[in-house]
């Protein structure tokens, strides 16, 4: 999987076209054109990917910090792994990371493919906006693309694994972010200048530590350990 920023609609504006590309055959599993390179434009990128496709065994991926914290220790330090890499790690990915541009082989190669055809072949559509670039991805150039350029594997077969009910559910926490917090006198967690009462019976000392975790969808949960506390919003 590889993102790339460029002016695919000719009228000086760069945009982001998130590809992944199987390694065995050249087929474009899926494609995206987004306004950047996010968490949330790679999030939902996965999101579609895996509804199409199943969970795949393992993504090679690019160093983009988006898709890993480049920090010497990040290879060993749970603590430290991406929002990616978490998730990945929840849903049995294996990530690995291309040391070189060179190293990301065929989905590299059909950039080169892409700028030159899928920008001509837009311009010949009337394709500007997104919406109409990502609809035209699917109902034409990418199967016309697969056709002519992908390859028959050597061992045939599909590898990718369903999605389960629970993972589907819950894949936007896969991905949360989460931050300590200190208990105020008054019962209350401030995250994000906004004050949240945790309920009475669920009492806690001041000064003590939580965590607050946000979904990918903005979603909030505060926990004491693996604890769950139910809260109010009080501004």
């Amino acid at each position: 999987m590889i993102d790339l920023n460029h002016d695919w609609f000719e009228d000086g504006s760069e945009y982001c076209l998130i590809n992944a590309v199987d390694d065995a055959t050249g087929k474009t599993t899926h494609a995206k054109f987004t306004t950047g390179e996010s968490l949330i434009n790679i999030y939902e990128f996965i999101s579609e990917y895996i509804d199409i496709n199943g969970k795949p065994v393992a993504v090679y991926l690019d160093r983009h910090s988006a898709y890993k914290i480049n920090h010497p220790k990040d290879q060993f330090d749970k603590e430290m792994l991406s929002r990616l890499q978490v998730a990945c790690n929840i849903l049995g990915i294996e990530v690995i990371y291309s040391k070189c541009p060179e190293g990301k082989g065929r989905v590299e190669n059909s950039f080169k493919t892409h700028q030159d055809r899928l920008i001509k072949e837009m311009r010949l559509a009337g394709i500007k906006n997104i919406v109409s670039a990502n609809k035209f991805l699917y109902d034409y150039y990418i199967p016309k693309h697969n056709n002519k350029f992908s390859v028959e594997a050597k061992v045939s077969g599909n590898f990718h694994v369903p999605i389960t009910k629970y993972e589907k559910e819950n894949l936007e926490w896969f991905f949360a972010k989460k931050e300590k917090r200190i208990i105020k006198r008054d019962g209350t967690v401030n995250y994000m200048n906004t004050k949240y009462q945790i309920h009475k019976k669920q009492y806690l000392p001041a000064g003590k530590q939580v965590n607050v975790v946000t979904s990918m969808l903005g979603k909030l949960k505060i926990f004491s350990g693996n604890v769950e506390l139910l809260f109010d919003i009080i501004n």
